[in-house]
């Protein structure tokens, strides 16, 4: 018994994913003819799915050499799938689809068979993508140094970019911390630190903070620690660079407390030793 195939589409293959044929009922697509016309390889790639956003790629981008030619064979289509096609060059792929009605349908795409014939006929090897340009959903324009391959959801394909234009950021870039658009900044002077104030950040001395600066801890001094061991350690007391600080000495159990002007012991007397 013959079995005469229905042409299902013909037309030329567009540059971005596009559904040729939708199935209304189970189909068999026995035969798929893509011709490349152009005078220069051309790949073509296909889609089946339920939409664009839920479709399985059955043929990679499969390189087709000048006037050659892709034969394809063994795709069922579910009723609703939609058969979508892609070239790297638009207007330059034509595609034919012939089938018949399905006897089977199936949950998930089996492996199809195909060939790739050359302008002489002859089988071709089908060879991998060498170059960008020949890849289906990539666009490369006047490409330049140090730029990068970025998605384009407008055109649905990826396009070459600058850093900039991709949105990132190049890795010597620097940038003021006044830039921060949650962080103002006035009056700045030494010893002061951000601090977060109802709708940004600050800048603040300790104090009024609510924070008394620590100094740190010395070790090896006298008990209680004189005058010129402190300023040796953080300086005199009228350039510590604090309105207020608090120190510890690890030999003694006081506290040393600075007011801006002079040193004092956590008791109130202001520690001399003699030397003040």
């Amino acid at each position: 018994m013959a079995i005469t195939l229905q042409k299902l589409y013909q037309g030329q293959a567009a540059a971005t994913a596009t559904a040729i044929y939708t199935a209304t009922r189970a189909m068999s697509i026995n035969h798929l003819r893509a011709v490349n016309t152009d005078t220069s390889a051309r790949t073509l790639k296909l889609w089946q799915g339920a939409s664009a956003t839920d479709a399985t790629c059955i043929l990679p981008a499969v390189s087709i050499p000048a006037g050659g030619w892709l034969e394809l064979g063994g795709l069922y289509l579910n009723n609703s799938d939609a058969l979508y096609a892609q070239a790297s060059v638009a207007s330059k792929v034509t595609v034919t689809v012939y089938g018949v009605d399905g006897t089977q349908a199936v949950d998930n795409p089996p492996l199809v068979s195909f060939h790739v014939y050359d302008s002489s006929g002859r089988e071709a090897a089908v060879e991998s993508v060498s170059n960008l340009t020949d890849v289906g959903d990539v666009t490369i324009t006047s490409a330049a140094d140090n730029e990068v391959l970025a998605y384009d959801d407008t055109s649905d394909t990826w396009i070459n970019k600058t850093a900039a234009e991709a949105g990132l950021a190049a890795s010597d870039h620097a940038h003021s911390i006044e830039d921060l658009t949650d962080v103002t900044l006035a009056d700045e002077t030494d010893g002061e630190i951000l601090v977060y104030n109802t709708d940004g950040f600050v800048n603040k001395a300790p104090l009024d903070a609510g924070l008394i600066p620590w100094l740190g801890v010395m070790s090896g001094v006298t008990d209680p620690p004189t005058i010129s061991e402190l300023e040796a350690e953080w300086g005199p007391a009228a350039t510590v660079g604090v309105a207020f600080g608090l120190a510890v000495g690890q030999l003694s159990p006081h506290f040393v407390i600075c007011d801006g002007t002079n040193w004092y012991q956590a008791g109130g007397s202001v520690v001399d030793n003699g030397e003040q």
